[in-house]
């Protein structure tokens, strides 16, 4: 069968996850053709990683260090020639027909540039897939205020594709995240000064400044189980402020940031007296957290 898609994973110690994500693509792809492409971040050896490795037509790529997810994936770009790309996390379980349908949609329209899925966490509840807005003053106010703007202008759909139908967004989560080739090769792929988080968001910007389309479509369904590569909370809030301080300095909204650094502070002090009143430790400890984050000038 002649490929049609060329499917992309970086692993950081989650090969147990690869195989089991692995497992689901011939249901997922249906008709299309599709390699698989494994970029490791000098992940620790085990049984699972050898595996992996054997999976047959498996195209491995070993890095010497942990480079981050952008720099990984253009590798595995690199590396691929099909017509199609889907960037897909080792945290996924693809549900039968979805990545079919994203190639499907993808190579009928011209005038998309991007396709997304439809994500469900690990109890099928539908999880965060897309932002309609693209970062900025209002996106982020939004977020600081529990997402309550975003559901009024947008209600079930602030993330989540309850339409039935394609929707356009400013970008779609690089869990499950699907471009074409042609495409990327005139936009670039992922921005590499990204370590991890806002990559994903970056490039959709990219592609749309090209005139095309983002698009969720809601029959792509794909399980993400938010998996173990990071799992240390503050680890986590740290490389998402990292990279939220360079999304603003790309994209030439630098001065967006102190407007809303100071409101989420405010926010969040505000957020610590009311935990220390009711009891509530641990959230206190985490706005805590938060807040020493967006004061803190050794974050570049």
């Amino acid at each position: 069968m002649e490929t049609t898609v060329d499917i992309i994973y970086v692993n950081y110690n989650t090969a147990d996850q690869i195989l089991d994500s692995v497992g689901t693509l011939d249901a997922a792809c249906g008709k299309y053709g599709f390699r698989v492409t494994v970029v490791d971040n000098c992940s620790d050896a085990d049984a699972c990683l050898e595996q992996l490795k054997q999976v047959d037509g498996l195209n491995y790529v070993q890095l010497d260090r942990n480079y981050g997810f952008g720099y990984a994936n253009n590798r595995g770009y690199e590396q691929t020639s099909a017509p199609i790309v889907l960037f897909l996390n080792p945290d996924t379980l693809c549900r039968k027909g979805s990545i079919e349908s994203m190639i499907s949609f993808l190579l009928g329209h011209d005038g998309v540039g991007c396709v997304g899925a439809s994500l469900f966490d690990a109890d099928d509840k539908p999880a965060h897939s897309f932002r309609r807005l693209d970062y900025g003053v209002r996106i982020e106010l939004s977020n600081a205020l529990c997402h309550i703007p975003a559901k009024v202008a947008y209600g079930r759909n602030a993330e989540h594709n309850y339409t039935g139908k394609e929707l356009d967004v400013a970008y779609v989560c690089g869990a499950a995240m699907m471009c074409k080739r042609d495409i990327l090769d005139e936009t670039g792929a992922f921005d590499e000064r990204f370590f991890m988080y806002f990559e994903d968001n970056e490039l959709c910007r990219r592609i749309r400044m090209k005139g095309l389309r983002v698009v969720s479509l809601p029959n792509a369904e794909i399980v993400h189980l938010e998996g173990k590569s990071i799992s240390l909370k503050e680890t986590r809030e740290k490389l998402q402020e990292q990279s939220r301080r360079l999304f603003y300095e790309i994209t030439g909204k630098s001065w967006h940031r102190p407007i809303i650094d100071a409101v989420n502070i405010v926010l969040l002090t505000v957020g610590e007296i009311l935990c220390g009143v009711t009891g509530k430790s641990e959230k206190r400890r985490i706005y805590s957290f938060r807040k020493k984050l967006l004061l803190s000038k050794e974050i570049n």
